[in-house]
């Protein structure tokens, strides 16, 4: 005989070939699906992705915009003809911690160097101004997508790295980099407990467009133990 399955088996569901909404009507969608679930779809920026070749589906997202900054919450959808077939977001409500401390554009620059707040720590996310927009590769002229052009390269021979000798200096490469603009926004960080922080924080930049972010809450307003 044979098995039994192990759980029950379900029909495939079957969606429209119909286009999906577009534009405004896809943003009503969202912004309605939202305030369904409780959700304030006033302190979000909603964009629709550009066209990704399926006409039977679009993709929205909407970004949580907290005094004039990217909080780093978003909603997610995608939406079809004859409804909805996946919606992504965070419940929880933003609770005012009160205000704090922050130290200077000169300190966190200083905490750049300092060991607690190194990169690696898993601490603050920096996050955009709520007027700032995605770039992508490629041009686009009269709604039609362009592509940058391919350059095929050959291959580089592989070689053998030479063997170090001894008694000699280890490469140890260090980069000095000059800060030239700071920006005090928001960041986003998670804590042992899962409880998610909109922090202040500092995002500095050089002139190249390299970016680099720190907490900008003062050193008696952190709690620096060890988390088990």
């Amino acid at each position: 005989a044979a098995p039994e399955p192990l759980v029950p088996g379900y029909p495939c569901a079957t969606s429209s070939a119909a286009p999906a909404p577009t534009g405004d009507a896809a943003t009503a969608q969202a912004r309605d699906l939202m305030s369904s679930l409780g959700v304030d779809a006033g302190g979000y920026r909603f964009e629709i992705q550009k066209d990704q070749g399926q006409p039977t589906a679009t993709w929205v997202t909407a970004s949580q915009i907290l005094v004039g900054q990217l909080t780093g919450v978003q909603w997610s959808f995608t939406l079809l003809a004859d409804g909805v077939q996946s919606i992504y977001g965070s419940l929880a409500p933003v609770v005012d911690l009160g205000a704090y401390a922050l130290v200077s554009p000169a300190d966190a620059v200083a905490r750049l160097g300092d060991a607690r707040f190194a990169s690696g720590y898993g601490g603050v996310m920096p996050l955009g101004t709520a007027s700032a927009s995605g770039s992508s590769s490629g041009t686009r002229s009269s709604g039609v997508a362009t592509a940058e052009p391919q350059v095929a390269t050959a291959a580089p021979t592989p070689t053998v790295p030479p063997t170090p000798s001894a008694g000699e200096s280890i490469p140890w490469p260090v980069q000095t980099v000059t800060l030239t603009a700071s920006r005090l926004g928001l960041g986003m960080t998670t804590l042992a407990n899962g409880a998610v922080l909109l922090l202040p924080s500092y995002e500095l930049s050089n002139a190249e467009g390299s970016r680099w972010s720190v907490i900008a809450v003062t050193d008696d307003r952190l709690d620096f133990s060890p988390t088990r």
